[in-house]
């Protein structure tokens, strides 16, 4: 009797290492990618298809724009509220590895927290 529960025993550990072992292969071997020729082929002719479509879109659109927008009186009315170039002032610290100033520091010098 003691026999036969040692030999299911070891049958069982068997079969859970086998499996254990099998979804490790699977898992770990690299899987292909290389598909038939002509599939991807036939992919690349569908994707130019949809690039050649694409373009033809956005070229209507830029010409559509292009007449209708920047002709208008309303687009031509706009003024410029700026003077170009801007003229931009100094952003961030001068020396930003220096230790910013403590509470009392900064109550004697009458200074702001940044």
């Amino acid at each position: 009797m003691n026999k036969s529960k040692s030999t299911r025993k070891t049958l069982y550990a068997l079969i859970v290492l086998m499996v254990i072992l099998g979804g490790i292969v699977y898992f770990l071997m690299p899987k292909s990618n290389t598909q038939p020729v002509d599939i991807i082929q036939a992919d690349v002719s569908f994707n130019e298809d949809k690039y050649q479509v694409a373009v033809k879109k956005i070229n209507e659109l830029i010409s559509i724009y292009q007449s209708n927008i920047f002709t208008s009186s309303k687009f031509l009315s706009l003024k410029s509220f700026i003077s170009l170039p801007l003229e931009i002032g100094l952003i961030g610290k001068a020396n930003p590895f220096e230790l910013p100033l403590s509470p009392t520091e900064l109550l004697q010098s009458g200074k702001t927290a940044p």
